[in-house]
């Protein structure tokens, strides 16, 4: 990197910072020892690269919960179908008839149809899904006013006429 792109490059180090603190362009160009169309131009490359920065820190959340959301879902899958196995219920029963010993062993076998707190978690992260990803079709959302009734908006504005 030149020495002139480290100098800018550490002019906008400053420029942002004094920018954090509140300072107008004016205040930070007296600062940094520039004009303050050179903030200016400072603030508007500064804001591009935040701007950036937060998509791709944006895009990389998403990619996370989207992985989150997909392992949630397959072990959901998982659960349906371990849910909807038969259930075999074994049992002994042991009489004693005056020394003579009997044992009956019964095998009692229950079909599932499965639980669907699975599917309604399958449901569930699916809508997530489409929900993070933009999928879904927009809401239409109507704003009232107190207890449903329409929204009153008064606008008022004073007009200034010069003056000669």
């Amino acid at each position: 990197m030149s020495s002139k792109y480290k100098r800018i490059a550490q002019r906008r180090v400053n420029v942002a910072k004094y920018f954090s603190q509140g300072m107008n362009q004016f205040e930070i160009a007296d600062l940094v020892g520039v004009e303050r169309s050179t903030v200016s131009l400072d603030l508007k490359a500064l804001e591009k690269q935040w701007i950036e920065a937060a998509v791709d820190e944006i895009a990389a959340y998403k990619a996370q919960e989207i992985i989150k959301i997909n392992n949630m879902e397959r072990e959901a899958y998982e659960a349906w179908e371990k849910s909807k196995n038969e259930k075999e219920t074994k049992s002994k029963k042991q009489s004693d008839l005056t020394s003579l010993k009997k044992t009956e062993l019964s095998i009692k076998t229950e079909s599932n149809f499965g639980d669907d707190k699975y599917l309604k978690l399958v449901q569930w992260c699916i809508e997530k899904r489409c929900k993070l990803l933009g999928l879904d079709a927009p809401e239409k959302h109507e704003l009232t006013g107190k207890d449903g009734n329409d929204l009153n908006i008064n606008i008022t504005y004073n007009e200034h006429k010069p003056t000669d």
